[in-house]
């Protein structure tokens, strides 16, 4: 083990992220190791040399979950604040900036996170009490603050309570509420917002035929279950 090893320990892995291109895992001690593509410090490795092997990310300690997207990695520590780095040209580190980091960056102001969820150009947290925040890329009204206006730091989805689940796609975001509704806001070419019709900066209720227990997103199309049965849209 350690920042030099290359490999993780067999019983040591607490959880795993996938990104775009690069993957990070939380370790037993609650320190996280990644590996892969590093073109924009997403490894948190303090360069952008790739690695085929996994490496400990430095000072990144208390770690309970991490959330990857398209070279930008999150990671919610135990005291629920969030840490954020790598690809940042939209602002989707947090920080108020728009350059890449390197290294793990505390996203100030942003307490009580029970869930990071990050997608091609944005990111979104999930609170204790239900509400979400978003950050980043905001063309397609991915951040749910009704505009389309970048945010370079967290911005209340306005309107929305009782998540229970959050995810993020290439350039939208799906929630799960406790009324086990499915709401969708962002980028709507390909219907990922389960209806037909233009983007939208507001969440939307996606009209599903039976109660949603589970739910997932991945690029430009989401997956639930219903009663038992598999539903996908997008």
């Amino acid at each position: 083990s350690g920042p030099d090893a290359g490999y993780i320990e067999p019983g040591r892995a607490r959880s795993i992220a996938l990104g775009g291109l690069h993957t990070c895992v939380v370790i037993d001690d609650g320190t996280a190791q990644c590996f892969g593509d590093n073109q924009y410090g997403q490894l948190g490795l303090g360069d952008v040399l790739d690695r085929n092997g996994a490496r400990e990310v430095p000072g990144l300690t208390g770690v309970s979950s991490l959330a990857l997207g398209a070279g930008t990695s999150c990671a919610v520590h135990d005291d629920q604040s969030v840490s954020c780095w790598g690809r940042n040209d939209f602002g989707q580190t947090g920080d108020g900036n728009t350059q890449h980091l390197a290294q793990p960056r505390s996203i100030a102001g942003l307490a009580g996170v029970a869930q990071m969820a990050v997608g091609m150009g944005h990111s979104c947290a999930r609170t204790n009490e239900g509400t979400v925040l978003c950050w980043g890329r905001n063309a397609e009204g991915q951040i749910g603050d009704g505009t389309t206006t970048r945010r370079a730091t967290p911005t209340p989805v306005q309107g929305l309570s009782g998540v229970v689940y959050l995810a993020a796609g290439f350039q939208h975001t799906c929630v799960l509420r406790d009324d086990q509704s499915v709401l969708c806001w962002g980028a709507n070419g390909h219907g990922q917002l389960g209806f037909a019709g233009n983007d939208s900066a507001r969440p939307r209720r996606v009209n599903a035929p039976a109660p949603v227990t589970t739910l997932s997103t991945v690029w430009d199309h989401n997956c639930a279950t219903m009663s038992g049965v598999a539903a996908c849209w997008g």
